[in-house]
This record gives C-alpha cells, sequence and structure tokens, in this order.
C-alpha cells in the first residue's frame, strides 16, 4: 500500500481563517484551508508553511499539532497533519500556485459565521474547531497530548474513497472520533462525518 503524507495550516488572523477555494468543473468543488503532500525530508511544519505560501500567498507562523485526517481507500493511505498557525505577512494571491492540478481559483478570510456555501474540507471547520479555538486547546500555542492512530475496519460510509477518520488532538484530554457506519466506536465527542475528497 502507497502511503502520502501531507500537512495543512490552520492559519488565523483576528478570528478569520484562511480557505481556499478548489474549483474544477464537472469534478470538484470545495473550500480548504492550505495544504500538501510533504516534499523530500522537509519536515511537516516546513511543508505546512510552504503549501500556504504557494496557495495563497501568505507568509504564516506554524505552531503546533491541532488535527490528524486520515484517508484510506484502494490508492493507499493518506495522513493529513494540520496544524495551528498565525498570520505573518502577506496579500492573497492564489495565481503562484505550482500545484495546478490542484485548481485553486480563489482564496479568503473567514468567521466562523461567514464559512462560504457548500463543502467545506475538514468537515470540523463548520463547528469544533472555533470552540477548540475559543478555549485555547486549538490555538497557536497550545500543548498537543499523543494520539495513538489505529485503522477503521468498515469501508461502507464512502463507496467512492475508502476509509476516513479525523482524529483531534487537544491538550490533557485527547479524543477521537471516527468515521464508521451508522456508530461512533469511540466513546467521546459525536462523529465527525466528512465527504471524501481527492487528496490535497
Amino acid at each position: 500500500m502507497k502511503h502520502f503524507v501531507s500537512a495543512g495550516a490552520l492559519v488565523v488572523k483576528d478570528g478569520h481563517l484562511l480557505l481556499v477555494r478548489h474549483y474544477d468543473p464537472g469534478r470538484f468543488e470545495y473550500w480548504a484551508p492550505p495544504g500538501g503532500g510533504a516534499e523530500d525530508a522537509e519536515e511537516l511544519t516546513q511543508t505546512a508553511t510552504r503549501e500556504t505560501l504557494e496557495e495563497t500567498g501568505i507568509v504564516c507562523e506554524v505552531g503546533n499539532l491541532a488535527y490528524i485526517d486520515e484517508l484510506i481507500d484502494p490508492s493507499g493511505r493518506m495522513v493529513k497533519f494540520w496544524f495551528s498557525a498565525e498570520f505573518v505577512s502577506g496579500n492573497i494571491n492564489v495565481g503562484n500556485n505550482p500545484a495546478v492540478t490542484e485548481k485553486t481559483v480563489e482564496a479568503g478570510w473567514f468567521a466562523r459565521d461567514q464559512l462560504p456555501d457548500g463543502h467545506v474540507f475538514p468537515q470540523i471547520l463548520r463547528g469544533r474547531f472555533w470552540d477548540d479555538l475559543a478555549d485555547g486547546s486549538g490555538s497557536h500555542k497550545a500543548a498537543v497530548a499523543t494520539l495513538s492512530v489505529s485503522q477503521i475496519a468498515d469501508t461502507s460510509i464512502h463507496q467512492h474513497r475508502g476509509q476516513h477518520a479525523m482524529f483531534c488532538c487537544m491538550p490533557y484530554r485527547c479524543r477521537a472520533s471516527f468515521l464508521a457506519s451508522g456508530s461512533n466506536i469511540a466513546t467521546g465527542p459525536p462523529l465527525l462525518r466528512d465527504q471524501c475528497l481527492p487528496h490535497v
């Protein structure tokens, strides 16, 4: 099985989150924070910083690990590490992204009650992320506890992309929610259901 490792930045500026719109007519349309695959031996924090600059023109300071997103399907296993981050400088510019297949067409800063219509990936950004940010557990400097990662056995929930799970890391109270077929197999928070997308 092939393994894909990627990282993204949850960049916050004055209470607004940086999101990028990916749009390819007839194939996909969604919004997501900047992020992408790790290159060579770069550290994941460097990946998140580089991808943010490439996709949006924004320079950010990457902080601690906030969430881990895992997807397993016939093409392989992708694990995406989401880092909290703060805006440093720059103006939005989506015209310099070298990964043209990602189809980045626009980007913007969004408050919780002003998120764009349509699919926002990961789904946690429509709810729990903002609660974590408010209480400090999703902040740039928050300490993150260790979370063990295990594979989901059920594949029926996603016919197109296979298994998918969002692991949520928070200081001193690590919890995990798994996407499973109709039932929560982890104690703690409710299920985090998410639509499967192309590797981003």
